[in-house]
């Protein structure tokens, strides 16, 4: 009975230990890449209240959002905007994006799966999607 007692407690310990070591989940990136001639700002609200705040120059590419989510797996569903509660566009010389942010079939996405998966998201604007 004592035997059982031990083998029971360790096999709890060892269940343990191999759940707290897995310190698996997925690393969210999104970029815009401003191929236009203007400076985008852009301000993203998450769902959990986060906000974060960027500026992209003309020409280039910028990180507007990162989040690191243990045990989190996105499934073949998942789509770029998925994080996102609202997101404002400003842009410089009083100019109007026409592309929509919102719009999910407007990113491209890239992954990297495995123990720590690594998705990145990127928007495209040009000068045609301003004016």
């Amino acid at each position: 009975m004592k035997t059982l007692k031990v083998v029971i407690s360790l096999m709890l310990f060892v269940i343990c230990f191999m759940i707290l070591s897995c310190e698996c989940g997925t690393t969210y990136l999104k970029y815009v890449e401003n191929n236009s001639t203007a400076t985008i700002e852009i301000e993203i609200i998450s769902f959990d209240g986060t906000i974060q705040k960027s500026t992209v120059a003309p020409g280039k590419t910028t990180e507007i959002y990162v989040d690191d989510q243990l045990g989190s797996f996105p499934g073949e569903n998942y789509r770029c905007t998925l994080e996102f509660h609202t997101v404002m566009v400003t842009v410089s010389d009083n100019l109007t994006l026409k592309k929509e942010i919102m719009n999910a079939d407007n990113w491209f996405m890239t992954s990297k799966t495995g123990r720590n998966s690594i998705i990145k998201c990127y928007f495209s604007i040009r000068d045609e999607d301003l004016e």
